[in-house]
């Protein structure tokens, strides 16, 4: 036996390990995304399609006579989105809803599509990181919309009690009427 053949040997059993692992292996730089079966898919897990199954009837072989007429012909292709993380909210197998990078939720068929799991930190940053700049822009204009609101609950709600803060951002300290 060579030294490659040894090799090889030996490093199968860490190959074993890493297939009898959870479904996203994480390393120090990098994790994997495996497929996930319908079953193990829970809510608030991050995931990504990997392919997508259509089925055809194939009307346009209807005129072969070797060829059963109500046949239906299934292709499997990749999305040019595969790969875009989505967040899982609800399942009612075979159904799964998902929120998306945009915001927007989505009914996804397991029957027709084969996700992913993705590592949880790598879901969470790529979702983060994905969102257009328009959605950026409103999310942060809600915040602050919000902010302000409890802003002025609170200055209400020191003006009932008779308290008047100090206009000095400095010192916060609160003054008796």
């Amino acid at each position: 036996m060579n030294t490659e053949e040894t090799h090889i040997e030996e490093t199968r059993p860490e190959e074993t390990q890493s297939v009898e692992s959870p479904s996203c292996v994480t390393g120090a730089h990098a994790a994997l995304a495996r497929r996930v079966a319908p079953e193990d898919i829970v809510p608030g897990m991050y995931a990504a399609v990997m392919s997508v199954r259509h089925q055809y009837i194939a009307w346009w072989r209807l005129t072969e006579h070797s060829v059963d007429p109500l046949e239906v012909e299934t292709y499997s292709f990749i999305p040019c989105n595969a790969g875009e993380p989505v967040r899982v909210r609800e399942v009612c197998l075979p159904f799964v809803c998902v929120s998306c990078v945009d915001g927007e939720h989505r009914t996804l068929d397991v029957r027709l599509v084969q996700l992913a799991r993705l590592d949880p930190a790598y879901g969470k940053n790529a979702m983060k990181r994905l969102v257009p700049e328009e959605i950026r822009e409103k999310r942060r204009e809600q915040r602050e919309k919000q902010r302000e609101k409890a802003r002025e609950k609170k200055a209400q709600s020191k003006k009932d009690k008779g308290e008047s803060s100090c206009s000095c951002r400095k010192c916060k300290h609160k003054r008796k009427k």
